[in-house]
């Protein structure tokens, strides 16, 4: 049985800075999820939603819009859901399913995973309003730009999208044995 402690977490709508400073415990939970894009189970309102800050274009300032994202773990899966909410709906902008097709353009929902929690490498699963999957993986903090940054690594995940009048909504489930990382004393940390 493993624990995972993220340290560093999430990235939201057209951003790929990283941070939001907040440590928590993942729990596990042996529950079942309609994967279908609905965070409409009693699990997700039982998993505390982590907190966010803008980073661009102000950094630090509470988001514009209301914004949910849970975590949880099984023994297959770590599973990540998200409300991400509009006061204007019509400003959702989406592109088709392509995987691993970036552009800047529509709206992004993303999680870097700092496996080994050495804040150098990384795993990124990102999804669009359509469901596309982008994933890849950084190295060396990205320092040298796109050139540590490897599009052409791809795992194995899925991810499920729905939208409505209010916004959109997203559950992730990426396998455990898609990640590496490092367990001590039966705890994983991961940033």
């Amino acid at each position: 049985m493993y624990k995972f402690f993220l340290i560093v977490i999430l990235i939201v709508v057209q951003s790929l800075s990283v941070l939001s400073q907040e440590s928590h415990i993942i729990p596990r939970l042996d529950a079942e999820i309609a994967f279908d894009g609905k965070t409409d189970e009693e699990v997700w309102d039982e998993i505390q939603s982590f907190s966010f800050i803008t980073h661009q274009p102000v950094f630090g300032r509470a988001p514009s819009e209301k914004t949910e994202c849970m975590m949880f773990f099984d023994d297959r899966y770590l599973y990540i859901g998200a409300n991400l909410y509009y006061s204007d709906i019509s400003l959702l902008s989406n592109v088709g399913k392509q995987r691993d097709y970036f552009s800047s353009r529509p709206d992004w929902f993303g999680i870097l995973l700092d496996t080994y929690n050495d804040k150098e490498n990384s795993m990124a699963f990102y999804t669009t309003p359509g469901g596309l999957r982008f994933d890849a993986t950084v190295k060396n903090d990205a320092s040298s730009g796109m050139d540590d940054i490897n599009v052409s690594w791809n795992t194995f995940w899925d991810v499920s999208t729905t939208h409505d009048d209010k916004g959109w909504y997203i559950e992730m489930r990426i396998p455990i044995s898609s990640l590496r990382f490092q367990e001590e004393d039966g705890i994983i940390k991961m940033g």
